[in-house]
């Protein structure tokens, strides 16, 4: 998705596949194809520049084809990383086995304190990102806010997707819960799509003004769990922000057994725990739990 590329701050695409046995398999991007080979245990680390490879998405609403695609002869793990200068961030990238067909989106939108001086820091879009792995693929996007394109939050977008081809949507609000489904799957021809939600540049609670990348693939629904553990970062002392997303009506939220909120499909509610925290989430119903790291000047030394 969109980092905030500047000339004087390119961003750029880390890929990092790591070998649990011996493989071999190509890395393809719209402009080459990579060959590699691994040992059991190996770890292939490739850079490539976000602008001149074409695979980082900068428009909203826009059918794009910008793919990399990762096959292999073995098992891999793989992992992604958009990176900036003082913007970057990274996820684990799911294998088609695992992609759906349907999904809730966790992204990220935040403003700035009242009266704080962001200096040369800014607040940018929510993001979301579909890619297609099969030609024909009909999805229907509701989003949780209004997008820059001026659709309004709730009102769908109606997409037809290629393999490969891909589509980004950006609002200034949070997208969070926005749905994701494709219209024309079935069992022959199943049409998975892959997903991923973040923000472009964002600030992270109102008591600092720094801002970072957020870029995470979103975990299929059926997939998702009813008790979570918060742990503190390691060195960190501002505490973090988690969030829970809804998967379904009547949601009740505990956290640490306490009630806190009943939540609906596709709502969310978005905590705050200090330095030392430790929290058990559960509901009575599947939840996706994420945890933001506060910007650093919330730190105890702003740092």
């Amino acid at each position: 998705m969109d980092n905030n590329r500047r000339n004087s701050q390119p961003d750029k695409v880390v890929v990092i596949i790591t070998a649990n046995e011996k493989a071999s398999g190509i890395i393809q991007t719209p402009k080459q194809a990579i060959s590699f080979s691994l040992e059991a245990g190996q770890q292939l680390i490739r850079e490539f520049d976000g602008e001149d490879e074409g695979v980082i998405h900068r428009e909203s609403g826009q059918v794009e084809y910008r793919p990399f695609r990762i096959t292999s002869s073995g098992d891999l793990a793989v992992h992604a990383i958009n990176g900036r200068q003082y913007s970057t961030d990274g996820t684990v990238v799911l294998p088609y086995s695992s992609l759906s067909t349907e999904y809730l989106v966790m992204a990220h939108y935040d403003v700035f304190g009242p009266g704080q001086n962001p200096g040369s820091n800014q607040n940018f879009e929510s993001t979301l990102l579909v890619v297609a792995t099969e030609n024909d693929t009909e999805i229907e996007i509701i989003p949780a806010a209004r997008t820059v394109n001026t659709i309004p939050a709730g009102a769908p977008i109606r997409i037809v997707l290629n393999e490969g081809e891909s589509y980004q949507v950006k609002a200034e609000g949070d997208l969070t819960g926005s749905r994701i489904k494709v219209l024309n799957a079935n069992q022959n021809n199943c049409k998975l799509i892959a997903v991923f939600g973040g923000n472009k540049t964002s600030s992270a609670g109102d008591c600092g003004t720094s801002g970072d990348h957020i870029f995470q693939q979103a975990y299929p629904i059926q997939t998702w769990g009813k008790e979570y553990i918060h742990i503190p970062l390691a060195g960190r002392t501002s505490g973090e922000i988690v969030k829970v997303l809804a998967s379904q009506d009547g949601t009740i939220l505990r956290i640490n057994g306490e009630v806190k909120a009943t939540l609906n499909a596709r709502q969310s509610a978005k905590f705050e725990f200090g330095k030392n925290d430790i929290a058990r989430i559960d509901a009575n119903k599947p939840i996706s739990a994420a945890v933001i790291a506060k910007s650093a000047a919330c730190n105890e030394f702003g740092v």
